[in-house]
């Protein structure tokens, strides 16, 4: 191998095995036609195919080298396209845990509202009245939480998997006595991506009965790429996602339950991939995911301990298989990833009050796909709720 071709393929094809011409040379550029291909895959290899004769010196030693690879190197190469969608699906779950931050948050002040029926005293017929008290009218909270997402893929030999780590600071202010509107920040950084999001949350209800919850927020977030194909690459992302759900609380001031259904949805929009030094590209494209929530919540409450878990049933609509389009020096691919699933939501922990203003929440959270081509995801949070 010439000491020029040997720099160009460390530097564009890092990941990719090379195989003396000697040992096997097995593939004469009939990539497309290759054994055990997916329809992505041979879609990759057509467009490779059709650039044999290019005059782009890189494509002609990225050919040759996969000329010379093993054929379970070559598939790995042919799939990046179709891997690269695998984080959108990714991303969707990782922007669902705000909204499951926001929720409990919303459990717990919510609850911090008593309300006690008086009889009034004096004349005959005399009606009876309803307060209603509460440790404080307005919120300042905030964590850390860190969760670890393992993707697995029917369409990708390699899968999206990686850890985020997220801090949340949120403030919210109670309008009425049955009313409470805030707004909240997250920055995310992980394994493939950082993000920053901003969102206006609420709910209305009281301690017990009927209540409402609700989320509206915007993102952005820069990926981070680097594949063997692509080379390294940072796109950026943004999203908007809405969350509503509507629950009935029962129970007495020591454990209080109830189910909720409710609704979250998002879409993405991830920017083109940007060429590294093979010019190859993945266009743009949109992303929505809308899931139907039925589930159960239990709060209770232990002297300074107020333990919860709740479990939640998430149905994805959204369930046709991510599509997405490129070129490999110009000449067109079209790939297909794997579909957004629905899911199992549970989380777990409690809350200690230090003092009646003053409590830290530890709790767990996580998401199990019922797909077999979904994302897990599991992690643990904590936090500090000041009432004020």
């Amino acid at each position: 191998m010439k000491p020029k071709f040997r720099s160009i393929l460390h530097k564009t094809l890092p990941a990719l095995t090379i195989i003396p011409a000697m040992t096997q040379m097995v593939h004469a550029n009939g990539f497309a036609t290759l054994p055990g291909l997916s329809p992505s895959q041979a879609s990759v290899g057509a467009a490779i195919d059709s650039s044999i004769n290019s005059d782009n010196v890189t494509v002609q030693e990225f050919i040759a080298a996969l000329n010379n690879s093993d054929l379970a190197t070559v598939q790995q190469a042919l799939d990046a396209p179709a891997r690269i969608l695998s984080y959108g699906q990714a991303l969707v779950t990782s922007n669902y845990l705000l909204h499951r931050t926001t929720q409990e948050h919303l459990a717990q002040v919510r609850g911090a509202t008593t309300t006690t029926t008086v009889a009034a005293s004096g004349g005959k017929g005399g009606m009876a009245t309803t307060e209603t008290t509460s440790i404080g009218r307005g919120n300042a909270w905030g964590g850390y939480s860190y969760d670890w997402l393992d993707s697995n893929s029917d369409h990708s030999n390699n899968s999206a998997s990686g850890d985020i780590s997220s801090f949340t600071v949120g403030v919210d202010w109670r309008l009425a006595p049955n009313l409470l509107m805030g707004v909240v920040l997250d920055g995310t950084t992980g394994s493939n991506q950082d993000a920053f999001k901003g969102a206006v949350y609420g709910t209305w209800g009281e301690s017990m009965g009927i209540y409402s919850d609700f989320l509206a927020g915007y993102g952005t977030h820069n990926l981070d790429s680097s594949d063997s194909f692509f080379g390294t690459n940072s796109p950026d992302a943004n999203q908007f996602q809405a969350l509503w759900t509507f629950g009935y609380t029962m129970g007495d001031r020591e454990v209080k339950h109830g189910p909720f259904v409710g609704l979250e949805y998002q879409n993405v929009n991830v920017d083109r991939f940007n060429p590294g030094l093979l010019p190859v590209t993945l266009d743009s494209g949109d992303l929505d995911s809308l899931r139907g929530l039925i589930g159960y919540r239990v709060n209770a409450s232990y002297g300074r301990f107020s333990p919860y878990a709740s479990v939640a049933y998430a149905h994805e609509f959204q369930d046709d298989n991510i599509d997405g389009s490129g070129t490999f020096d110009g000449n067109p691919f079209t790939v297909s990833g794997d579909s957004l699933g629905s899911a199992i939501l549970l989380s777990a922990g409690t809350n200690y009050a230090f003092t009646d203003k003053l409590a830290m929440n530890i709790g767990y959270r996580g998401e199990l796909s019922v797909e077999s081509n979904g994302v897990d995801s599991n992690g643990g949070t904590i936090g500090l709720n000041y009432a004020f």
